[in-house]
């Protein structure tokens, strides 16, 4: 227990430096009802006169005024913090410098601080709305001129814009110079004295609107509009509207590539139509082409292994084609002409001479992004699947979802147990992902497959010709080691272990993941008299197989034909090298030179023929 208390004391040491120090502030307030104190986010009650504040370094001091109220001065014994009147203050405290300082806070009305003055004449001040910076205030004009009290440097600029957005101002000058608008407000920067024009009514006068046309821009505009009705003499030469008209204009974007569209000289984002107020003389550039047809020229090796489209697949507007030069149009707007391989074939190349579209997409559909005269080659093939993989899967009803794939992404449906799955090397390589299962163990010829990204349910499988893959989605399977034991004449005895490899080797026991099938038949050359699992005698399937799962470590047992001994022993032509014991047990099929040196002493039948080691 002492140990324990010395050890707490330590740590407790070793922490209290890394702990800040608390020290004292002071503010002085003139009049705490007029500003709002927070310490981070702690709002602090202060009162008039000396408030004494404990602190630590880090902590955030935010000071700001009340409406209708600005802090007039912030004194730090005789250091002034501010240049002038403000709305709000703010800073982060330390220790080094702050320890025991002492701020005095002053404060006065807002009409007290607005100390300076401008002159804003207002055509029609019930369209209009000035507001001041610093301060967000709004100053509530009248027709005519306004002297407007506003604080130096806090509350400029101005901001004027119009009450009806839809509708901008006609123009705004300071001092008689026009001052331009960003997105519908004018900001003015102001000091004592300044002189503000704003005219929100547009004058009785007609305004030219001129529209310039490239040459292949024609067709382009399919309609204009003034004011909500459609004009179709927007193109005269002396076209006008009334000053604060709206002006729609409607194009083809479909139909036409649009290349420039500007209005007075400015570029402006078209989107099928673009609408604005005349303020004056008005010039509407527009730059466009219509969308022609791009050629392609392909050529098929053979048109019977493929369906081609112009655009995508999926659009369904199939073309006809011959084995051979193919003369495709596409239009500009959809540059694609998509290429699939029909059933049973693959694609080998569908290049242009610099990409391959293949190795970008795929060998069963590729989309060919189409330049004008470009000369494609379609190479194909037979598809033929001649290689298998053995997919296993202990339970497929415990995810929620499977998805096993080709590289192409088409899909293979998966069912409980095994599922064999013909393949050729451009269909590598697999994919394998699932949802809704806690459990998750893959094995690759019984070796534990890490999935495609760390702790995720997603693989990506390589594999070869008779590889064997096991999904487990409900437990961790075990290995267990199995001993066969053939007696009798097992000439045409084939043994096969997850239903696409063979087992020969009875030499020693057979190690495999648990749930492994094995399956005993003689092709019907020779009869399996007698079969165990264990103690347990296991009959056989309706075809004469005979099949164990192998859920633990056990032997088994298999006697063929009636005959037994040595005399029952007879080589054949496919059974070179085949090893029994003397009493006619199979031990090894097909065994190799340096497996027959290995055997242990004792007496074998070897190729028909009686062999001492």
């Amino acid at each position: 227990m002492k140990h324990k208390y010395l050890f707490l004391l330590t740590l407790m040491v070793m922490i209290a430096p890394l702990q800040a120090n608390a020290f004292n502030i002071t503010l002085n307030v003139d009049d705490a009802s007029k500003i709002t104190v927070y310490l981070g986010s702690s709002r602090q009650t202060l009162s008039n006169g000396d408030n004494v504040l404990n602190v630590k370094t880090g902590d955030r001091l935010s000071i700001s005024s009340n409406t209708g109220f600005v802090i007039k001065s912030v004194m730090n014994g005789s250091t002034s913090e501010i240049a002038h009147p403000v709305t709000s203050f703010a800073f982060n405290l330390n220790e080094a410098t702050h320890a025991d300082a002492k701020w005095s806070i002053t404060t006065c009305p807002l009409d007290e601080a607005r100390t300076a003055v401008c002159k804003v004449t207002v055509d029609d001040a019930s369209k209009v709305t000035l507001g001041m910076s610093g301060t967000y205030t709004t100053y509530s004009l009248v027709n005519g001129e306004n002297s407007v009290k506003f604080v130096p440097e806090l509350e400029s600029p101005f901001a004027i814009s119009s009450k009806e957005h839809s509708v901008p101002l006609y123009s705004v000058k300071k001092n008689s110079t026009p001052v331009s608008a960003a997105y519908g407000t004018y900001r003015v920067a102001v000091v004592n004295g300044d002189e503000i024009e704003i005219k929100a009514n547009y004058p009785d006068e007609d305004c030219s609107v001129k529209f310039n046309l490239s040459e292949k821009a024609e067709g382009f505009i399919t309609k204009v509009s003034v004011n909500g009705t459609e004009v179709k003499n927007y193109l005269d030469d002396h076209f006008t509207v009334k000053a604060g008209s709206t002006v729609v204009i409607e194009g083809n974007t479909n139909g036409y590539a649009l290349e420039s569209f500007k209005v007075n000289g400015a570029d402006v984002s078209f989107y099928g139509s673009y609408s604005f107020m005349v303020t004056g003389k008005t010039t509407v550039d527009i730059v466009a082409r219509k969308y022609g047809n791009l050629k392609a020229v392909i050529n098929i090796d053979d048109a019977s292994h493929v369906t081609v489209y112009k655009g995508y697949s999926y659009y369904g507007n199939k073309v006809k084609v011959t084995s051979g030069q193919n003369t495709i149009e596409v239009p500009e707007t959809t540059p694609i002409i998509s290429i699939a391989a029909n059933s049973g074939y693959t694609l080998v190349s569908v290049s242009d001479g610099t990409t391959d579209f293949v190795k970008r997409d795929g060998n069963s559909e590729v989309n060919v992004n189409v330049k004008d005269n470009m000369n494609v080659t379609v190479t194909t093939k037979e598809l033929v699947r001649d290689k298998n993989v053995m997919v296993y899967m202990d339970d497929t009803t415990v995810p929620s979802y499977i998805r096993f794939m080709r590289k192409d992404y088409t899909k293979i449906d998966m069912a409980t147990g095994y599922n064999p799955v013909a393949f050729y090397d451009g269909d590598l390589p697999f994919s394998a992902s699932f949802y809704g299962t806690t459990t998750l163990n893959v094995y690759k010829n019984e070796q534990l497959v890490s999935p495609t990204s760390g702790g995720g349910s997603s693989y990506t499988l390589n594999v070869e010709d008779k590889d064997v893959v096991k999904f487990f989605f409900t437990k961790t399977p075990i290995q267990v080691k199995t001993h066969i034991h053939v007696k009798g004449n097992a000439d045409n005895l084939v043994v096969m272990k997850d239903r696409i490899n063979a087992v020969s080797d009875f030499s020693t026991p057979l190690l495999t993941l648990e749930d492994t099938e094995l399956s005993f038949s003689t092709g019907g050359k020779s009869k399996i008299k007698s079969f165990t699992y264990g103690t347990k005698a296991v009959k056989p399937e309706a075809d004469g197989t005979y099949k164990v799962i192998l859920t633990s470590d056990n032997d088994i047992k298999v006697e063929v034909d009636v005959t037994s001994g040595i005399e029952n022993v007879k080589a054949s032509d496919n059974d070179a090298n085949s090893i029994y014991t003397i009493d006619g047990v199979l031990i090894m099929k097909n065994a190799t030179p340096s497996q027959i040196e290995g055997l242990a002493k004792g007496i074998y039948v070897i190729n028909g023929k009686k062999v001492i080691r």
